[in-house]
């Protein structure tokens, strides 16, 4: 993984906007969103339940929305720790009433989806594009494995079966 470093604001009305919270501190907060939140593996679930809980009280959804976003954040999230090779990563959440949007970025600073590949005896991308288009395809995974290789694919066909769904992945 690569290091970071994140400079806070110095206007104290906006410095507190950036901190980064654990994950572990979650049960002890109304909101999820608008935070950054570093996770691990044992306490995605906190987050997860925790932005449902908020979704639903704040608006209405279609039926199957809230399971298909639900679905979304858990693969997406446990994706770091199976996949990144690192420990913990990062979630933040933004719902946005008005244009009724979620907006989410989870990171980490892991392998990579390259890196990832490498690790297995499958499949040899050579650039980190060829690699993310490759975990795209349905039954394509970087584990060995039997039956895996779906949740990406999943994913986006779920986040773009909608004409306003977008998967950034970078």
């Amino acid at each position: 993984g690569e290091n970071f470093t994140i400079w806070p604001p110095q206007d104290p009305k906006t410095a507190g906007m950036i901190s980064v919270r654990d994950i572990k501190d979650l049960d002890f907060v109304d909101s999820p969103l608008s935070k950054i939140w570093k996770f691990d593996s044992n306490h995605i679930h906190i987050f997860v339940n925790k932005l449902m809980d908020c979704i639903s009280r704040s608006t209405l959804c279609s039926e199957g929305v809230l399971g298909t976003i639900e679905w979304s954040v858990n693969e997406v999230m446990d994706n770091v720790p199976e996949h990144a090779d690192v420990e913990y990563g990062y979630v933040m959440a933004q719902l946005h009433k008005a244009s009724n949007r979620i907006a989410l970025a989870i990171v980490d600073t892991g392998i990579g989806f390259k890196g990832s590949f490498r690790k297995s005896n499958q499949y040899r991308p050579q650039t980190d594009a060829d690699a993310i288009t490759l975990a795209l395809k349905k039954g394509v995974t970087s584990s060995d494995e039997k039956g895996r290789g779906n949740g990406l694919y999943g994913l986006y066909n779920l986040v773009t079966s909608t004409e306003k769904g977008r998967l950034r992945i970078c």
